[in-house]
């Protein structure tokens, strides 16, 4: 029912389909993300070595 509804509203405001992630745009998405993890995660532990 879900599939069907978003079918229909993008028939009826004329959305334009976007094309899937490639396998290795998706790799450098999780890379970043973990990247900007650890950086979280170092900053974190510098501020707790610090007090």
């Amino acid at each position: 029912m879900d599939a069907a509804m978003l079918a229909r509203m993008g028939a009826l405001l004329e959305l334009e389909a976007r094309p899937v992630r490639s396998a290795i745009l998706n790799d450098l998405k999780d890379l970043h993300m973990t990247r900007e993890a650890l950086v979280k995660n170092r900053t974190a532990a510098r501020n707790r070595a610090k007090t």
